[in-house]
């Protein structure tokens, strides 16, 4: 069976510090409370035990199916920053 790897790419602007934004996007499981599910995503929910980190893995539901995921870089940026 053949395998391939999507690699997906956005940009947008946030008026937002990027302590915030990071924080939102750091929180895999909480992306159903503010991701819309008219669109592609469905749910998220981690596989690993333990915070979200460099090496955490997920399952990514969305309406193509459901993907296997993994945090592969980690720079925590703090919360109040601008």
């Amino acid at each position: 069976m053949a395998s391939s790897t999507i690699r997906f790419e956005a940009r947008t602007v946030i008026q937002r510090p990027v302590g915030v934004v990071f924080e939102r996007l750091a929180d895999l499981p909480g992306y159903g409370r503010w991701m819309h599910r008219t669109g592609l995503f469905r749910r998220c929910k981690l596989t690993s035990a333990g915070s979200v980190r460099k090496g955490t893995t997920y399952l990514d539901a969305t309406r193509m199916g459901t993907f296997d995921g993994e945090v592969t870089d980690w720079v925590k940026v703090p919360y109040n920053e601008a």
